[in-house]
């Protein structure tokens, strides 16, 4: 009996470290590892995630003024994120001219966005970023001050949330300048920490449920 428990309870455990590590890492060691060129307009049938591969280039993909397209998209994730709200979502970027504050960064569910806004120095080497997935940062739902100005919505806790237990994607702008700027991303990850921590907590209530 307690080998099946222990079974039992290491099964829980297990499904529990699947529940929680909903996380995404792309280093682009190798490859592009998915992403696209793609486009991000003032509403939801406007973003385009894009057909065309993104440019890699020495382990990092490259943008540029990239005629309609000014974002990178991440492959698709499939939704189940919602571990993520929280934590942060980090990358490496470089853009060699600096911009202005404009929609950097796009998180896309099946049928919401939200809008992270920020200016970009321009840098001879890539710059280490970390952005919040809660209310902290002011990520705007469905909205941008860029395209909606004061009507823009600051997203809720709540929204940020939906948003990321159905995350599809995760846009980057590639598009930071006027005029003829290039770009390099590189290391876009959000990992849920402590995350052996909670599938445990998950794995006891699993047992406790298991026993009565």
């Amino acid at each position: 009996m307690r080998a099946k428990t222990l079974l039992a309870t290491l099964a829980c455990i297990a499904v529990g470290s699947q529940a929680v590590a909903t996380g995404f890492s792309f280093t682009f060691d190798n490859d592009s590892e998915g992403w696209t060129k793609g486009d991000f307009g003032n509403g939801f049938g406007n973003i385009s995630t894009g057909n065309t591969a993104a440019v890699w280039e020495n382990g990092m993909i490259k943008g540029s003024d990239h005629s309609s397209y000014a974002y990178h998209f991440s492959p698709n994730l499939g939704g189940g994120h919602g571990g993520l709200f929280g934590q942060n979502l980090s990358l490496d970027f470089r853009s060699t001219n600096a911009g202005g504050n404009d929609p950097f960064l796009v998180l896309v569910s099946s049928t919401d966005f939200l809008v992270l806004e920020k200016t970009i120095p321009s840098s001879a080497n890539l710059v280490s970023y970390q952005f919040a997935l809660d209310a902290s940062e002011p990520w705007y739902f469905n909205s941008s001050e860029y395209h909606n100005g004061g009507n823009a919505v600051v997203a809720s806790n709540s929204q940020i949330l939906s948003v990321l237990n159905d995350l599809q994607y995760v846009g980057i702008s590639t598009d930071i300048a006027d005029g003829g700027d290039l770009t390099y991303t590189d290391n876009v990850q959000a990992v849920p920490e402590p995350a052996t921590l909670a599938a445990l907590a998950l794995g006891a209530v699993c047992l406790i449920r298991r026993r009565r």
